[in-house]
């Protein structure tokens, strides 16, 4: 049997391909590949399974060139390619499932699959295939089909129709494989046409009539063929006889390839595109503005729900439409936008366990002030919404998050604390807040941390909220006794505060003890976390800490704070907020009462309990939770003011004022 060209002295083409599990059982007009090609040593079993095993499975691949052993007459393999048992077989593409001798699965894992095509209509062909087991990568005179467990499986490919090769200013013809007697008598007759094209043009080179190319396979879509005159099947050629005039094909296929080219000039010339990811802030600034222009006018929508938590703990259900991901079409300011939302269900946020999102927006132009215009508006829009409260932000994961719906805003007035106090802090914090450019000018950081300390119930942490409303900033709370928190993630979190905002550290002395009073809790001192108390001062007043900051802490203890820590630099200024005052007990009267301002009531309650209490410290929570038993009745406020005994023996922080 023929198996190599006598022309060019290269293999056939191959016209069929099988897999035996019993290389004894090959049958004639196969030749089974035993050996590997970079190691005549190494078998190249297919199915490397059960070492142990006396009755291993074995595999082989066999190949054959001989005609009578295609599957379809006339045909020759004109591409492999190798897939996963569970994907899908590529078009025109036939997998190899059974062995050829005992029909058992034919390989563990993969699946080789073959592409046959009539010899008449193939230019190339497979003509060798390889199997290499020391290699990581093909020669350069071979192409890819996959591996097997480690195995490199590789091919060649040859022409099979007449072709031509340039030599010097001339062409010369090489190699032609088998044909049929149609197919030769084709061939001559369009010889005869192509000798009166070469009468007129000398120099151009024959060309077979039946000219298409096998498309490639996903595994090798960069194959290009060597030799000249293998084109692609979108190749096309002039008309028979006049070279210089466009078939209709070739004419549709450059208009159509025109307009391929006009759509992406004009896209990247006319169109000016907007994507928001879901994980940047103005994501949610962007679906605000979008459920505002967009949820009422589009009729394909998602659904979202909304818990919202009054201030007395009663909790709300609403829902509302926003759209739905898909392309939509929205209008703003006589501009038409395309909106496109895109989800990836095979993509999650670590920190939020939710689908990466993005949404993109286009439109016609080439300015991207409007989109900028667009999220201006969108920013306000938000803002509006959270200047009916104060934000309150937590740390999860490596992130501020906003915690619940903004709280309602607290009236200074509503804390009542020692004659001046409360007008120095915030006459303080104020002070701090427009100078910004004075720090800049002299080289200080511009950050400030105040300490307040004093008995529980007094105050402090209502007063940090009150503060907060005032002046119209958020609150980041942070919890040094979180078991998930590092030095690192504290640094980090202090740094990307949002701007506006007010960190609060409560109860620091539950987290650290002085070095000095208890050397033995070694526990304690770094930390009942994975917090070190260096940690903390590196983050609070370290060469990485950030600027623009303010920073509350409260305790209880002052006494058990280090020196270091409340050292000047990182704690500016240090209030001591005690139990009631005289002018606290009347103050807090006339807030309660307001129409008791002329009765003198106020100083009558002063006194009742100074005599009921000559030696008793009272708290600001405790005369607070007073007051909400006669919320309508002053006078036996001051009548009663014995009940306040109970509360005395046990003070409580519940109801700070």
């Amino acid at each position: 049997m023929l198996e190599c060209d006598d022309v060019d002295k290269r293999p056939l083409a191959l016209t069929d391909i099988i897999i035996v599990a019993d290389k004894a059982n090959v049958p004639s007009h196969f030749h089974p590949i035993l050996k590997a090609a970079d190691d005549p040593s190494y078998d190249v079993d297919l199915w490397k399974e059960g070492f142990f095993s006396i009755l291993r499975p074995c595999r082989y691949l066999c190949i054959s060139r001989w005609p009578g052993a295609a599957r379809e007459p006339d045909t020759v393999v004109a591409d492999i390619c190798l897939i996963n048992d569970k994907d899908k077989v590529p078009a025109e593409y036939e997998p190899i499932e059974w062995t050829y001798d005992t029909r058992e699965k034919a390989l563990r894992r993969k699946q080789i699959c073959v592409k046959r095509l009539l010899r008449k209509r193939a230019i190339d062909a497979v003509c060798e295939i390889s199997i290499f087991a020391r290699q990581k990568k093909p020669p350069g005179n071979h192409y890819y089909a996959g591996d097997i467990d480690g195995l490199l499986l590789c091919f060649k490919y040859r022409p099979v129709y007449k072709r031509f090769r340039r030599d010097g200013a001339g062409f010369v013809e090489i190699s032609q494989e088998y044909k049929s007697d149609n197919e030769s008598d084709e061939a001559e007759e369009w010889d005869k046409t192509s000798d009166n094209i070469l009468r007129f043009y000398p120099g151009l080179p024959p060309v077979p009539k039946l000219l298409s190319s096998n498309p490639t396979s996903p595994q090798h879509s960069s194959h290009k063929s060597k030799y000249t005159g293998m084109q692609s099947q979108n190749f096309h050629r002039a008309i028979d006889g006049v070279p210089f005039e466009l078939s209709p094909k070739l004419a549709a296929y450059a208009e159509k390839t025109a307009l391929l080219l006009g759509s992406v000039v004009f896209r990247r010339k006319c169109l000016v595109s907007l994507e928001v990811c879901s994980e940047d802030k103005a994501y949610k600034w962007l679906l605000h503005w979008i459920n505002a222009y967009a949820a009422a006018r589009s009729q394909h929508v998602s659904v979202e729900t909304v818990f919202q938590q009054s201030q007395s703990g009663k909790v709300s259900t609403k829902y509302r439409f926003v759209p739905s991901p898909g392309n939509h079409l929205i209008q703003y300011k006589g501009r038409w936008i395309r909106m496109e939302r895109n989800r990836d269900r095979q993509m999650v946020s670590l920190q939020h366990g939710t689908p990466f999102e993005t949404v993109t927006l286009t439109t016609i132009g080439r300015s991207q002030q409007f989109f900028a215009d667009m999220l201006d508006e969108a920013q306000q829009m938000a803002l509006q919404q959270m200047q009916h409260g104060t934000v309150v932000y937590q740390a999860v994961g490596h992130e501020w998050r906003q915690f619940g719906h903004p709280r309602r805003k607290r009236s200074l007035r509503s804390v009542v604390l020692d004659k001046g106090v409360q007008e120095a802090l915030l006459m303080d914090i104020q002070e701090f807040i427009s100078s910004n450019q004075w720090y800049i000018d002299r080289g200080i950081p511009y950050r400030r941390g105040y300490l307040l300390y004093g008995p529980p119930g007094c105050g402090k942490s209502s007063f940090i909220t009150a503060l907060a409303s005032e002046l119209e900033y958020g609150i980041c709370t942070l919890s040094l006794s979180e078991r998930t928190l590092t030095d690192d993630r504290l640094q980090h979190l202090l740094n990307i505060a949002p701007l506006e905002t007010i960190i609060l550290l409560e109860d620091i002395d539950a987290a650290f003890v002085t070095r000095e009073d208890h050397p033995e809790l070694q526990t304690a001192y770094t930390g009942l976390t994975r917090v070190t108390f260096s940690g903390l001062l590196n983050a609070l007043d370290g060469v990485a800490s950030s600027d623009a900051r303010i920073l509350f802490m409260t305790t209880n203890f002052i006494d058990r704070l280090d020196a270091a820590l409340i050292r000047p630099g990182r704690v500016d200024v240090k209030q001591h907020i005690t139990y009631c005052s005289d002018y606290q007990l009347e103050t807090m009267f006339s807030r309660f009462y307001p129409g008791e301002e002329g009765t003198n009531l106020a100083a009558k309650f002063r006194l009742a309990l100074r005599q009921c209490f000559p030696m008793a410290n009272v708290s600001a929570a405790q005369v607070q939770g007073f007051f909400l038993l006669h919320k309508n009745d002053p006078v036996s406020a001051v009548s009663q003011v014995g009940q306040l005994k109970t509360s005395l023996k046990m003070p409580t922080s519940a109801g700070h004022v």
